[in-house]
């Protein structure tokens, strides 16, 4: 695990509204550096970051409040939310399905995806891409994370778009998608 922690003055500081924009912006960097060892996080920490999320207004509004960060922060929101809609679809039948049928029809997959998509497709192989994300981030692989993001957004997109013929709200997805991917590349960018 990562040796970067909260600094809990700062954690204060952002509690009672009285935290420097500079130092706001280092609390979303040490943030962003805990956030794929949250599972393993220390009391302390993990007490830290529930009450951090809590006083933001819950986990989405914590990614919200990273995006708005320069940096690391902001990629590493971009990537979560990627990552939660690959945990969020990972068991839907209709993307399976999708999942199977492009597996199946040889279309072409991103190469790094491939790598990392076992050759039995199930309810997990999106979550599998979903962790190996969030691993290559706790490992500080950003260039990697970001190129597997990037490709399982493009992979996600064309399944939502093939499953919208079962579900027209699949449609949605894939815009939301294609926004994702590219605020994933962009906030890559401008590292």
């Amino acid at each position: 695990m990562t040796s970067i922690r909260l600094d809990r003055e700062l954690v204060e500081a952002l509690l009672s509204e009285s935290i420097e924009p500079e130092d706001e912006n280092t609390l979303a960097d040490q943030v962003s550096r805990i956030l794929p060892f949250h599972a393993m996080l220390p009391n302390s920490q993990a007490g830290d970051l529930s009450r951090l999320t809590a006083h933001l207004g819950g986990e989405r509004e914590l990614l919200e409040w990273l995006a708005r960060r320069p940096g690391r922060p902001r990629l590493v929101a971009h990537l979560y939310r990627l990552i939660w809609l690959l945990d969020e679809y990972s068991a839907d039948p209709a993307v399976v399905s999708a999942l199977t049928e492009i597996r199946t029809e040889h279309e072409p997959i991103p190469p790094i995806v491939g790598e990392h998509l076992t050759p039995d497709l199930d309810d997990a192989s999106l979550a599998g891409l979903a962790w190996a994300i969030e691993a290559l981030a706790g490992d500080d692989r950003l260039s990697t994370a970001t190129s597997l993001a990037i490709g399982a957004a493009e992979l996600l997109e064309r399944i939502a778009l093939r499953a919208r013929h079962t579900d027209p709200g699949f449609g949605a997805l894939a815009d939301e998608v294609a926004r994702l991917r590219t605020g994933i590349a962009e906030a890559h960018g401008r590292l």
